[in-house]
């Protein structure tokens, strides 16, 4: 088993190591602060500084595992192992200290400071240390796992890691089922005074599929790929700027859920309205 020695135990810390280690690289480990446990161990990552064993795999912390309130942290990025870290470190066996960083980002640490906020009012990720960095597109922490399991193996070559097996999982979020089609009288008049006359007439004749109608489609490529796949329905009973859907009480809207729900995991997708709102969002979850 593979031992991991901390000077103090933190929720923080319990937290990062079981995602990254057990969860993420099927490693069996024990957390210890415990001298006794430490030299009992053939296998040890050292979570300090001062240590001079080198059977161990040290990593000295940054520290922010061991704060217990949320403060803006100094972070500069640099380069590793062909990719971007932070929270550089001297003097161990990585180079930086993964579980504080890796802690940062999935914690998602940035967005519980004062921060700018969009036209939403969502944290903006133009704001976030990913995106000024040029790694948002990158799943960063994983590409550090591969680099830090290949040195733990090669520093322990007996220890068994089972790298978590990815699964791909397909959502859609139909905020508005069609076009123009099930939109009513007044619905429909006012795109035509918009100058979607042509296009809006051949749907409502028959003469072309709404292009918003890609459900067959999307049940062929499933098919095909045997993908597993999940739809979520927006539910808003009253439209807005921001729920343009029809109803969900209209009987085409119900008809499509219920097709929907004999091949699919189906869930609701919550209205703008219902997002502060949790009698109204149980209310379309009921309808």
């Amino acid at each position: 088993m593979l031992v991991v020695f901390c000077n103090t135990i933190t929720p923080r810390l319990q937290y990062i190591c079981d995602l990254l280690l057990r969860s993420s690289l099927g490693i069996d480990f024990a957390l210890t602060s415990e001298n006794e446990e430490l030299q009992k161990a053939d296998k040890v990552i050292y979570y300090g500084k001062g240590n001079l064993n080198p059977a161990h795999f040290s990593i000295h912390p940054h520290g922010l595992l061991e704060q217990q309130h949320i403060k803006k942290q100094s972070v500069t990025c640099f380069q590793w192992k062909e990719s971007t870290a932070f929270f550089k470190t001297d003097g161990d066996d990585l180079g930086f200290d993964i579980f504080a960083a890796a802690f940062y980002l999935i914690s998602r640490y940035e967005e519980y400071l004062p921060h700018q906020r969009d036209s939403y009012g969502r944290f903006d990720h133009h704001e976030s240390l990913a995106y000024r960095e040029g790694f948002l597109h990158l799943p960063l922490v994983n590409i550090w796992l591969t680099h830090f399991s290949s040195l733990l193996k090669n520093k322990f070559p007996d220890l068994v890691i089972k790298r978590t097996a990815s699964k791909t999982i397909l959502t859609y979020d139909i905020d508005m089922a069609w076009s123009y089609r099930h939109k009513g009288m007044l619905r429909n008049l006012g795109g035509i005074f918009k100058g979607q006359f042509a296009n809006r007439m051949k749907v409502l004749t028959g003469e072309k599929q709404d292009p918003f109608d890609c459900y067959d489609k999307l049940d062929e490529w499933h098919q095909s790929l045997k993908a597993e796949v999940w739809y979520f329905f927006l539910m808003a009973k009253h439209r807005s700027i921001y729920d343009k859907n029809i109803s969900p009480a209209h009987p085409a809207m119900q008809e499509l859920i219920r097709r929907h729900a004999t091949k699919y995991l189906t869930g609701i997708h919550p209205s703008w309205a219902s997002g502060d709102n949790a009698e109204l969002l149980q209310e379309e979850i009921e309808s």
